[in-house]
C-alpha cells in the first residue's frame, strides 16, 4: 500500500460525507476505523461485539449509520505494480496464483460477515493519473435498483463473473464517480428498511 493510504483513507471519508450530506462544508460523518478495522479483529478473538468499527471506514455521526448498516467498505490507495483488478481475475492462468483484488474481496466479505451488514465495498485508488473504481457485489446495485439497475449509470461500469472462495460470484464495478452520482441516500435508507 502507499504510504499515504491513511490520507487517502480521510479524504474518501470526507468525500462520502459530502456526498450522504449533500452539503460541501458537511465532512465528517463517517471516518477511519481504529487500526483500519484491527481493533474488530482484536475485540472479535476476546468474544466482544464489534458492529460499527469493521472495515477501513465508519460512522462518526448517527445521521450516516444507514449506510454502514449496508455496506462495510474497504479502501486502498496504490498497488499500481500487482494483480488488482477484474482483468487479473478473469484472464488468469491455473498457475497464477492468488490475484490482489480476490484477497481483497475475501477481505471484505470476512469484514461484512464480522459487521453484520449485508455487503461488501472495496474503493481503490491506483497512483498516478487513475481514477478511483468501486468494486461491490452484484447484489448490491440488484438489490437497490431492481433489473433495470444498469439504467442508473451513465458513466462506463462493469460487471463480471469471478471465481472466489470456490464460488462464481457476480463482481460490479464502476468509477466512484459513478457510484456517487447513481447511487443516494435515499436509496440506503431504503435498502435498510427491507433488510430489516
Amino acid at each position: 500500500m502507499s504510504s499515504k493510504g491513511g490520507e487517502y483513507e480521510r479524504n474518501i471519508a470526507m468525500d462520502l460525507s459530502r456526498w450522504w450530506s449533500g452539503a460541501p462544508d458537511t465532512d465528517r460523518l463517517c471516518w477511519r476505523t481504529s487500526q483500519s478495522g484491527g481493533r474488530a479483529t482484536t475485540r472479535k478473538k476476546a468474544g466482544k461485539k464489534v458492529r460499527g468499527h469493521c472495515g477501513d471506514l465508519c460512522a462518526v455521526d448517527r445521521d450516516m449509520e444507514a449506510f454502514f448498516k449496508v455496506v462495510t467498505l474497504e479502501v486502498k490507495r496504490g498497488y499500481n505494480k500487482t494483480t488488482c483488478t477484474l482483468s487479473d481475475i478473469l484472464d488468469k492462468s491455473a498457475s497464477a496464483g492468488k490475484q490482489e483484488l480476490e484477497s481483497w474481496i475475501r477481505q471484505a466479505r470476512r469484514a461484512a460477515k464480522l459487521a453484520g451488514t449485508s455487503y461488501w465495498m472495496i474503493i481503490h485508488k491506483r497512483d498516478g493519473k487513475r481514477v478511483p473504481v468501486v468494486y461491490m457485489p452484484m447484489e448490491l446495485p440488484a438489490g437497490l435498483f431492481g433489473d433495470r439497475w444498469w439504467m442508473r449509470f451513465r458513466h462506463p461500469h462493469s460487471r463480471s463473473s469471478c471465481q472466489i472462495e470456490g464460488k462464481q460470484r457476480l463482481i460490479f464495478c464502476c468509477t466512484l464517480a459513478a457510484f456517487l452520482e447513481a447511487f443516494t441516500r435515499k436509496d440506503f435508507e431504503t435498502l435498510v428498511g427491507k433488510l430489516k
